[in-house]
């Protein structure tokens, strides 16, 4: 499988556990994962006329446990192993600020992630619940950076969105390959939840309370997701799309999401976790898109139309 996670809910294709998983050690949750291998590096080599050759400025990571590559990276490129990352959430939970709840691995591990739920959830209108976590993860193909930062997850429908919008140099984390990652010093940045989730909060109750119309919530959207050479049937399967999940989508239908600038966010965020693509896109596919790629860009995106509309 390319995506793993702890105690996945198959109902909800959900990357969150319903089990408290703080208490378990290094060795046990890696092979609850199957993350239990690791990176290991070898010189490229190639073949010419006069014989083998050794490139020592580039290495093959390969996995440890089934020998299968996972890129071909420069020989000062640094990898962040499945072992650190589930130390890092450990020493996080054992702080008592969090609970290790998933971990991952994405393209056979090319990219491997963590989550860990924190202690403090606030509610939108008395209603809406919406629940903090530490997102780690990291590209050892060397197509993404190491990134740690909080994210929001809406308890109705699972949905994520980063929570430093806003306020990313604070409070999101990147950290190339071509350094060693500080465990010790993003632990204690990161050992109580940050000022940035009573920020989150603060402009997540103000979009709830910001009106807006289907008419700008249909510009939003055609801004979004047309393209200037999609077809009108294209541009009208789109747009219902997206107006079909912003109004009548069972997780849509709280006083906080109707006809809001929450509701517009919401409906992006719903769509970009669990309905992106289409039959073919595979969960891993569509959890690294929402996560760390262009998904999670749109996100981003909505965030800041719904705070200029």
């Amino acid at each position: 499988m390319d995506t793993l996670a702890l105690n996945r809910s198959e109902d909800q294709k959900a990357y969150f556990s319903t089990h408290t998983l703080a208490g378990d050690t290094t060795e046990a949750l890696l092979r609850s994962a199957q993350l239990d291998w690791e990176y290991l590096s070898s010189p490229v080599k190639y073949d010419t006329a006069q014989g083998e050759r050794v490139n020592d400025k580039s290495v093959v990571l390969y996995r440890s446990d089934n020998l299968d590559p996972v890129a071909t990276v420069s020989n000062r490129f640094k990898p962040v192993q499945p072992k650190e990352l589930v130390d890092f959430y450990l020493n996080l939970s054992r702080a008592g600020h969090y609970q290790l709840d998933a971990l991952g691995c994405v393209g056979g591990g090319s990219k491997i992630w963590g989550l860990a739920k924190g202690t403090t959830e606030f509610r939108i209108q008395g209603q809406d619940v919406v629940e903090p976590y530490l997102f780690f993860a990291t590209g050892n193909d060397g197509s993404a950076a190491t990134q740690v930062k909080i994210i929001s997850r809406r308890r109705v429908c699972n949905n994520q969105l980063d929570a430093t919008l806003g306020e990313p140099g604070r409070w999101k984390i990147v950290i190339p390959h071509s350094t060693t990652v500080d465990f010790d010093g993003i632990t204690k940045r990161f050992s109580e939840l940050p000022g940035i989730w009573s920020n989150f909060e603060a402009a997540a109750n103000v979009l709830a309370d910001q009106t807006i119309d289907d008419k700008k919530a249909f510009e939003i959207f055609y801004q979004m997701y047309v393209n200037k050479d999609d077809s009108d049937a294209t541009i009208d399967k789109k747009t219902t799309r997206m107006m079909e999940l912003y109004k009548y989508h069972p997780t849509q239908q709280l006083r906080s999401t109707q006809k809001t600038a929450w509701g517009v966010v919401n409906a992006v965020t719903l769509y970009e976790d669990h309905l992106y693509g289409n039959s073919k896109t595979s969960d891993a596919s569509r959890f690294n898109s929402a996560m760390m790629g262009p998904g999670e860009k749109r996100k981003a995106q909505v965030w800041e139309l719904v705070q200029a509309a």
